[in-house]
C-alpha cells in the first residue's frame, strides 16, 4: 500500500523537506528532475522499529527499501511513499514479499510536514525583517 500526503508548498520546498527527513537513510536513487528517491535495502540493526515495538525481533533475512515519489502540482506537491518489504529465508530461496505496518511511512510523512512548516515560518520571519528595513 502507498502512503501519501499533499503539501501546499512549492516542489523545491517539498523536495528539500523530503531530503531532510531521509537524511539518515542510505540512498540508491536521488533524482530531483523525476521526483524519485529510493533507499538501499535496509537490514540488521538499522531497520525501523516503532516505539511500541522496541522489543520486537525481526528475522535476519528481513529487509526493506523505501520508494518515494514527489509529484509536482501547480500550487501543491504530493509525496507518495511505498515500502518494499521482503524476507529472505535462506540463500537459495526467492525472497518472500511482506506487507508494511505503515508506521515508518507515517513517521516520514510527519517529518516532511514539519520541515515544510519550519521553512514556511522562517520565510515569513525573513520577510518581516526585510519589510522593517
Amino acid at each position: 500500500t502507498d502512503y501519501s500526503r499533499s503539501f501546499r508548498a512549492p516542489y523545491e520546498t517539498v523536495w528539500r523537506a523530503t531530503q531532510q527527513a531521509l537524511l539518515n537513510y542510505p540512498m540508491n536513487i536521488n533524482n530531483m528532475d523525476t521526483g524519485q528517491l529510493q533507499t538501499l535495502y535496509i537490514t540488521g540493526k538499522h531497520r525501523y522499529k516503532a516505539p511500541h515495538q522496541k522489543n520486537k525481533l525481526y528475522p535476519s533475512g528481513y529487509q526493506y527499501r523505501l520508494n518515494i515519489t514527489i509529484i509536482r502540482g501547480k500550487t501543491s506537491s504530493r509525496v507518495v511513499i511505498t515500502k518494499e518489504v521482503r524476507l529472505q529465508k535462506d540463500f537459495f530461496s526467492e525472497p518472500q514479499e511482506l506487507h508494511s505496518d505503515g508506521y515508518e511511512e507515517k513517521m516520514i510523512l510527519y517529518r516532511i510536514k514539519r520541515e515544510v512548516q519550519l521553512e514556511g515560518l522562517l520565510k515569513r520571519q525573513l520577510n518581516k525583517r526585510q519589510k522593517k528595513k
